[in-house]
């Protein structure tokens, strides 16, 4: 029974931690020591219904406006107070380039917006522009976005710059620019070139003409015009006794004329364009001692002189072994 007010209550509330018995409703003492699990229950449903996931229409709707919040942002820009910066990667500053190949400029920017140049209503705009290759002092193309520059150049050295410009064309202010310097050859791009005498050897007899076989390594034949001088790339000069003779350029084989008789050094230099040795100085040579007899001198070092005498004392040799034989044939016919 419930006691009277003003009456105090002879039952003694549940001690902290005591469990509740499961057929007795909660009293308010009993729920401020601990939760009523029949009160629990009815919060854990609350919370649960709170928590229920958007519909599909709320949250289109969620899409649609972040969507159209980020459109209307303005596309992200280079910060001007940065300044710009242009690196080239490769290839490496004072590298050459061999076998005739063109070169290619690998490049990376900061801080800058590349654009192309002559739109409608364009105006110069901090840190955006495009970029200009410079190849030996001249303008040769103009780039607007980070690619490999391919060039195509003339044997030699060159001076490569590329310049980051304003819209208008005219440099950044301060200049931003990167320089390579390059050597563009026909030849191999490394290696130490050589020359080597094949025929005749050093101590040959040889006639007034001879013909001289040699070969080359790491070294371009090519016929000078006035063109650049470029890493193991030029021609051969052919030296009598210390003074020039000829030159060869497309051939392996030089024919020497002319030699008086007696003893004579041949030499072979191989030579850069303009003419001048190559450094260090490359060169092969032998001495020949040429005969009295007249006639171009073979490999084997006979002249056409001593060739002939050969051929005909080859050809008697075997016309006298057809009239032996002939001869002994008759023997056995006669009786």
């Amino acid at each position: 029974s419930m006691p009277v007010r003003g009456e105090k209550s002879s039952r003694r509330p549940p001690r902290e931690g005591r469990p509740l018995r499961a057929n007795r409703p909660c009293s308010q003492s009993a729920a401020k020591i601990q939760v009523c699990p029949a009160l629990a229950t009815r919060r854990r449903s609350r919370m649960v219904n709170r928590q229920m996931p958007l519909s599909a229409a709320a949250v289109a709707s969620l899409v649609l406006f972040v969507a159209a919040f980020v459109v209307a942002l303005p596309a992200p820009r280079v910060d001007a107070a940065s300044p710009p910066m242009l690196i080239i990667l490769s290839p490496a500053n004072n590298s050459a380039v061999g076998n005739g190949s063109p070169l290619l400029i690998s490049f990376i920017v900061f801080n800058f917006n590349f654009t192309q140049p002559g739109t409608n209503g364009q105006t110069n705009a901090p840190n955006e522009g495009h970029l200009h290759v410079i190849v030996d002092g001249n303008y040769t193309e103009l780039i607007v976005q980070v690619q490999t520059i391919p060039l195509s150049l003339p044997d030699g050295a060159h001076l490569i710059r590329l310049q980051l410009v304003n819209n208008d064309h005219s440099p950044l202010s301060p200049d931003v620019s990167a320089w390579l310097s390059v050597r563009m050859t026909h030849g191999p791009a490394g290696g130490a070139p050589s020359i080597t005498i094949l025929s005749p050897k050093t101590g040959t007899t040889v006639g007034p003409d001879v013909d001289v076989s040699f070969a080359v390594f790491n070294f371009a034949m090519v016929q000078p015009y006035g063109q650049k001088d470029a890493p193991n790339e030029g021609h051969v000069h052919v030296l009598i006794d210390g003074a020039y003779s000829q030159l060869v350029a497309n051939v392996e084989t030089v024919r020497v004329t002319g030699l008086s008789g007696g003893s004579h050094t041949i030499a072979l230099q191989l030579v850069n364009n303009d003419h001048t040795p190559i450094s260090p100085v490359v060169s092969a040579s032998i001495t020949v001692t040429v005969s009295s007899s007249t006639g171009t001198v073979s490999a084997a070092g006979l002249t056409t002189g001593e060739l002939g005498a050969v051929g005909l004392g080859a050809l008697n040799f075997i016309l006298l072994i057809v009239v032996l034989a002939m001869l002994r044939g008759r023997k056995k016919e006669t009786p």
